[in-house]
């Protein structure tokens, strides 16, 4: 029996474009089912070939179709203005959290207020609308960041920013969102399905974990 192979990489407008070629080699009678063959999977890559091989039999490509339509990507008059998809949102949590500890320390507060800064922004201020020669855009654009610089509000927005923990990451993984249930992973250990293997980046390691539904022949190392 023929033994096949099938990797989907990852980035997101890719995911059309790997459930387009798995349509097309399904028309082909070229499948990928075998309990021997191999899906190489990464990020967008890994659920497309999640979902479709927790889809039903012989609807695969089909309910694939469906998810990624309604629970993944908008629709392109939405996605005009908004162009993010439905399930990556904000940390609200996490975001909060940094928020907090930034808010309640004592040290973020020094040097926000710095008189003599604030005072030669004024004269400087001052200055330039008495001098028509400084009246250019450069000597304008430079005056203005001086003046936010000065800016006790704007210093401590700014630190806010770069010195908080707020990473800006949007997430995926909540183990009890809706979205998540929806998926039968459990159909990924059913004994005659591919080995699927997979990998995704620990943003709290900084390495590469790999994962796979079941444990290869030979291998010492438990599924993931």
């Amino acid at each position: 029996m023929t033994k096949r192979a099938i990797a989907l990489a990852g980035g997101g407008p890719a995911a059309p474009l790997h459930i387009g070629a798995l349509d097309y080699l399904t028309e082909q009678v070229v499948r990928f089912d075998q309990k021997d063959d191999v899906w190489a999977l990464s990020c967008i890559g890994a659920w497309a070939g999640v979902i479709y091989n927790q889809s039903d039999e012989g609807k695969e490509v089909e309910q694939t179709k469906a998810f990624f339509r309604d629970r993944v990507f908008r629709d392109d008059v939405s996605y005009s203005r908004f162009p993010i998809n439905n399930v990556f949102g904000p940390d609200l949590v996490g975001l909060a959290r940094a928020a907090t500890e930034f808010l309640l320390d004592i040290g973020n507060y020094r040097n926000l207020v710095l008189p003599d800064k604030m005072t030669e922004a004024v004269i400087d201020f001052t200055r330039f609308l008495g001098d028509q020669n400084r009246w250019n855009q450069g000597d304008l654009s430079h005056l203005a960041l001086e003046c936010l610089a000065a800016n006790p509000f704007v210093r401590f927005s700014t630190s806010f920013m770069y010195l908080s923990n707020l990473t800006g990451l949007s997430r995926i993984y909540y183990k009890d969102s809706s979205f998540l249930r929806s998926i039968r992973f459990e159909r990924l250990s059913e004994p005659d399905k591919p080995f699927i293997y997979y990998n995704a980046f620990n943003l709290d390691t900084k390495e590469i974990d790999l994962f796979s539904n079941r444990q290869p022949p030979g291998s010492n190392s438990a599924p993931g």
